[in-house]
Order: C-alpha cells, then structure tokens, then sequence
C-alpha cells in the first residue's frame, strides 16, 4: 500500500506526541505529583500534537480539492474541444453541400444550406476552445461572407432576372472550407499543427 507524504507525516507527528507524553507524564509522575497533575499536561500536549497532525490533513485535503478542480476543468475542456470538433466537422460537410447546390444551381437548397452553415459556425465561433484554435478572426469573417451570400442568393432566388456569380462564391466557400479544416486539425491534433 502506498501512503502519501502528509499521512507519513501525519503518522510521524502521531509517534512523536505520544512519546513526549509519555516522557512527561513519567517525569512529572516521578516527581512526586499525583495523576490529577499529570493529565492536564499529557492534554495540553496531547492537544498541539492533534492541532498539528489536523494542519497537516487539512492541507492535504485541500491540495486534493485542487487537484479535484483542475481534473475537473481538464474535462470540461476535452468535452468543449469534442462538441467544437463535431460542429466543425459538420460545418466542412455542409460547405460541401452548399457547394454541390450552387453546381447544380439549386439556390433555395444552397440558400438554406448555406443560412444552417452560417449559424453552426456562429456557434463555433463564439465558443471557447476557438480562442486555443487561433481561427477566431478568419472564422468571424467567414460568418460575415456567408450572411452577405444568405442575402445575395434570397435577391436571387426572389428576381430570377439578377445574376449569381457561383464560381466567385464557390471560390469563398474552398477558402473557407481550407481554414476550418486547418481549425479541425488544430483540435484534432494539438500545438504541432502549424496555422498556415
């Protein structure tokens, strides 16, 4: 069985007082002074040991409390990263979507696509994980190109007769879905990813 250090020490102080109770219950006994003289003294010692002995156990109990906490907020994390890269791995198969959409010119499904998109990465951008990932600033901008072709493609989709550039959008979209694979594989694979 392995003990920690403050339960050795714990058990070292414990030995300690009771040996030096012991010594001066003796040397007090042999003095001549009856038991009523010894026992408030063995008390009053006996006492500062457990005082002692309970620093130490509180101590130890609360390096395990912060142990405990940082263990805790350890998890949080990886589960924050996990839901990141769940919708950051969705939202590279809904660009793809959008894309074939826009191919097909296919507007309304691009559109909606494109409207469910810009919020999961809205959602991805704001969250916490995205400050360890580095990306916060390309993904805010591509949050903001993709509401200007939410709105471009409803024009579309509302005036057959105005034209839609796809190829420059498309275009958009690969830079986009570029720097959120970087984000992936950021998450994925930690610090040794470079950011391009």
């Amino acid at each position: 069985m392995k003990y920690e250090k403050s339960d050795v020490v714990s058990f070292a102080i414990f030995i300690i007082g009771i040996l030096v109770c012991i010594i001066f219950a003796y040397n007090i006994y042999r003095s001549g002074k009856g038991i009523l003289d010894v026992v408030p003294v063995i008390g009053s010692i006996a006492s500062s040991f457990g005082f002692v002995i309970a620093i130490v156990q509180i101590a130890k109990v609360r390096s395990s409390s912060e142990a405990a906490r940082r263990a805790a907020q350890e998890a949080k994390s990886r589960v924050y990263n996990y839901v990141s890269l769940s919708d950051i791995s969705s939202s590279i198969k809904m660009l793809d979507e959008v894309k074939r959409y826009l191919r097909d010119e296919n507007y309304i499904a691009a559109e909606i696509r494109m409207s469910d998109l810009r919020g999961k990465l809205t959602k991805v951008k704001d969250h916490s994980s995205m400050n360890y990932v580095g990306k916060k600033k390309e993904l805010a901008g591509i949050v903001s190109d993709l509401g200007m072709e939410v709105t471009n493609l409803n024009k579309t989709i509302m005036d057959r007769s105005k034209s839609y550039d796809r190829v420059k959008v498309m275009e958009k979209l690969e830079r986009a879905k570029d720097i959120i694979q970087q984000m992936e594989s950021r998450i994925k694979f930690g610090e040794n990813v470079s950011k391009r």
